[in-house]
């Protein structure tokens, strides 16, 4: 069951994120499964996910995480990428998104930071990369 959470848990926050205007407002360059080569900035991008099996109480479930990549361009400093993780922030964070075959406890954002590194497609370019990770149980339907 475990590996079976994994997809629909991040099919139901894409479909979340995708269909916020103030967020697509926000990261103009879009919002990512996988980036598209020559993507503008800032964008948001789905990344890694893990799913944990849980048994209580004679019911089984899945502890599943997402981790949502955010990046902006450094000439504004981390404000871009924050006000991106704000919005994801107001979107999912104690929430219970649709999750096809499950019934979601709340999202909680687990993990929230910016940092600076390079952009690798350009190495002149410094970015802003933020790294959220959101964390809910899921149980059979």
């Amino acid at each position: 069951m475990s590996g079976q959470a994994a997809v629909p848990f991040h099919q139901a926050v894409y479909a979340v994120l995708s269909a916020d205007p103030a967020l697509r407002a926000l990261a103009t360059g879009g919002i990512f499964d996988r980036v598209k080569s020559g993507a503008a900035l800032p964008y948001v991008r789905l990344g890694e996910a893990t799913a944990t099996p849980i048994e209580t109480m004679g019911r089984s479930g899945v502890r599943a995480t997402l981790t949502i990549h955010t990046f902006a361009e450094s000439t504004s400093g981390k404000k871009a990428a924050a006000d991106v993780q704000a919005r994801i922030w107001a979107l999912l964070h104690n929430t219970r998104p649709a999750v096809a075959g499950f019934e979601t406890v709340l999202v909680r954002c687990e993990l929230s930071t910016v940092f600076e590194e390079n952009d690798q497609a350009i190495p002149e370019r410094r970015l802003q990369h933020g790294v959220d990770r959101y964390g809910t149980e899921l149980w059979a339907a």
